[in-house]
């Protein structure tokens, strides 16, 4: 996905891994220029994520309890790995404060609708999707390789794309931040992905400070 207008892409390459800084490993420049600059805020920082082919942590939360629930009474099933999976990355960006759907799409399959509200006020990103799956249009996610979603929340943006497992491949994500981001913000959302995906790694690949 782009990103917003008006803020940078781009940021500083990560040279080297320094080695886990609780469940995030940082660039080793990020790590020293942390040290030197306090708590200065990024207005850009990506994430690549890994995942294990596993969904097991999916029980932990009543929501997702309920939304796997509604998916074997609707008899969804092709595509589910990437539901489960998309709900799950939904519902933990909702608790990090990333509340609104702006737009999101599917590759291949193109720009999807949101249903009802086009903003999307007074639903959370979850629910959201379980109203839109009554759509014609999210018919391709069965067969779709990657959800895209652009979701805002507390003056910050953030762009999210899933992949689903293929083959030999681990299904994974990437995650861009934008707007004003601490490190306590990033650390934040990744614990809350890992109480509900089973995350293998999480690292922080460029970062633009604010």
């Amino acid at each position: 996905m782009t990103p917003p207008p008006g803020l940078p892409r781009s940021g500083m390459s990560a040279p080297g891994l320094s080695g886990s800084v609780s469940f995030v490993n940082w660039p080793i420049a990020a790590t020293g220029a942390k040290k030197r600059t306090g708590k200065r805020p990024f207005s850009h920082v990506a994430l690549a994520i890994d995942l294990k082919p596993s969904s097991a942590e999916l029980a932990k939360h009543s929501a997702l309890r309920r939304f796997e629930r509604i998916l074997k009474e609707r008899n969804i099933e092709e595509g589910d790995d990437l539901l489960r999976l998309v709900g799950s990355a939904l519902h933990a960006f909702s608790a990090a404060g990333y509340g609104r759907v702006n737009h999101w799409e599917l590759i291949p399959g193109g720009w999807l609708p949101l249903p009802g509200d086009p903003t999307g006020t007074g639903v959370e990103p979850l629910g959201l999707l379980l109203k839109a799956l009554d759509s014609e249009e999210w018919k391709p996610f069965s067969t779709a390789r990657e959800f895209s979603v652009r979701l805002s929340g507390e003056g910050n943006r953030a762009d999210l794309t899933v992949r689903r497992t293929h083959r030999e491949r681990r299904p994974s994500m990437t995650v861009d931040l934008y707007g004003s981001v601490t490190s306590a913000d990033v650390h934040a959302l990744v614990g809350k992905l890992r109480e509900r995906l089973p995350v293998a790694s999480s690292d922080v690949r460029t970062f633009t400070y604010a």
